[in-house]
């Protein structure tokens, strides 16, 4: 994931924890992932379960997979006790939704409120476990080193839409602290121009309570640190709250450098607004 200075690095230290507490935590996140793997396992059995369904309707194999993956998010966020709250309208598919990145944990929040189709880089496609659960899910991997696999990428994501569905897209390409948004790299908004679509944004940040590791520290995922420590940091946690908050109106612009410019203006904008409702 994305590298960030040192010095900011420092600012995100961990919370006072004792001994007996760490223990505690470490035992929680244990046990969370025996709970998280088992539903995992049953609701992608219930994804493999509704597959045959697209030879007959990939309308309701789509709604289908939507409700799969809207079921995982919401067990998900049970199991490791997160609170989303949410502002704004919520986006109909089909739709081209773009967000600010800050974890691997954004993908669970969107699955959960969305159920919609991701793109994600080509390395988690070969990751043990994690990358079968993506192809599954029809995730659409990029190849950021070739710059000639964004042609490949923009058909695949008009195909997706054009199908019916939702699709997140996160055009920082890479993760930050949540402080500031990134600048948005254009090239994956070319579909959107071409189906005359307007794009739907939505900002995403976490936060924990007084006394755990800071949301920078235990969710954003930063620095290249591994995967599997990142995530034992947040299932450590006992509690942390989500905060989405969706553009009101999708936004279009005249050519992708324009939309991205006006998009990374509305996203920082609802970056500051806190939402309201709890799901």
């Amino acid at each position: 994931m994305g590298t960030v200075p040192t010095e900011r690095a420092e600012e995100c230290a961990r919370g006072d924890v004792s001994r007996l507490g760490d223990a505690v935590a470490v035992a929680r996140a244990c046990v969370r992932l025996l709970f998280l793997a088992a539903w995992t396992l049953g609701c992608f059995s219930a994804r493999l379960a509704v597959l045959p369904i697209s030879l007959l309707s990939g309308d309701a194999e789509r709604r289908l997979r939507g409700a799969v993956l809207r079921a995982w998010g919401r067990g998900v966020c049970r199991i490791v006790r997160a609170r989303v709250k949410v502002r704004g309208p919520l986006p109909v598919a089909p739709f081209i939704l773009v967000s600010n990145h800050l974890s691997f944990f954004d993908v669970i929040i969107y699955a959960r409120l969305l159920g919609c189709v991701f793109v994600s880089m080509a390395e988690v496609g070969a990751w043990p476990l994690v990358g079968t659960l993506a192809r599954g899910l029809n995730t659409v991997f990029i190849d950021r080193a070739r710059r000639r696999d964004v042609a490949r990428v923009n058909s695949l994501i008009a195909g997706v839409v054009a199908r019916g569905n939702g699709l997140t897209i996160f055009p920082e390409s890479t993760t930050s602290y949540g402080d500031v948004v990134l600048p948005f790299h254009a090239a994956l908004l070319q579909p959107a121009l071409a189906m005359a679509k307007p794009v739907h944004c939505a900002a995403i940040s976490y936060q924990t309570p007084r006394g755990e590791d800071s949301a920078a520290y235990a969710i954003c995922w930063v620095d290249d640190t591994p995967f599997a420590v990142q995530a034992f940091r947040l299932l450590r946690l006992k509690r942390f709250e989500v905060n989405v908050r969706f553009g009101d109106e999708p936004i279009a612009a005249p050519d992708r450098k324009q939309l991205a410019k006006q998009l990374h203006s509305a996203v920082v904008t609802l970056k500051d607004q806190r939402a309201t409702i709890a799901l």
